[in-house]
């Protein structure tokens, strides 16, 4: 049996959403969580930028920090990016409500580790997000593509510029994702989560 994480679906929540939290004004906001590793894929994401009118918001560190700095400082991106380092999960709860766009640029490293189902797509749907995210590991057993979520090739730089775009010039199409990740979160509520694994417990001690 596969059991994907759950997350807390009382405590990340749209309710937690502080308007202009990023001072951000007019600007959509572009969210990335995660540890900065090549599994990750943010570099991708950043280049994506380029051809994005948005501000993108990157929560969290690791060993490609100081790269992905050096990368927004040579693609002349700085008005475009804000690192905000590692959160806790109190920060967070506001970081994603805040924000407008979740997107999960993952992709399999060269050693061959790939994603499974990354926690912060969960949180971050609950959150009301949409979802953009890499057609890589687990993630599209889970996302499916335009019905709870965008996918994109992995390390393909003009199609998550794309699927940001299409989020940000149709506003319907962003609500009807946000709906289908609050849907899809409550499935993966710890509630619902909890019972799976107990159920499994149970048949293998008969």
């Amino acid at each position: 049996s596969i059991i994907t994480m759950g997350c807390n679906t009382s405590y990340f929540k749209p309710e937690n959403r502080i308007e202009n939290f990023f001072s951000q004004d007019s600007k959509k906001v572009i969210l990335f969580v995660g540890r900065l590793a090549e599994k990750k894929g943010l570099p991708y994401l950043i280049r994506a930028m380029k051809d994005v009118d948005a501000l993108l918001i990157i929560a969290g560190n690791g060993p490609l920090e100081q790269e992905c700095h050096t990368l927004v400082s040579t693609l002349n991106l700085k008005e475009k990016v804000q690192f905000l380092g590692s959160k806790s999960h109190n920060e967070l709860r506001t970081i994603y409500a805040s924000s407008d766009i979740f997107v999960a640029p993952s992709i399999t490293t060269k050693g061959g580790d790939v994603e499974g189902m990354p926690t912060v797509i969960l949180e971050a749907m609950a959150s009301g997000l949409p979802i953009i995210a890499s057609n890589s590991g687990g993630i599209p057993d889970n996302i499916r593509h335009e019905e709870n979520g965008l996918l994109a090739e992995e390390r393909n730089v003009e199609q998550l510029a794309d699927c940001i775009n299409r989020l940000l010039r149709s506003p319907e199409l962003s609500a009807k994702l946000s709906k289908a990740s609050l849907q899809t979160a409550a499935l993966f509520d710890y509630s619902v989560i909890a019972e799976k694994y107990h159920d499994i417990m149970e048949n293998s001690c008969r």
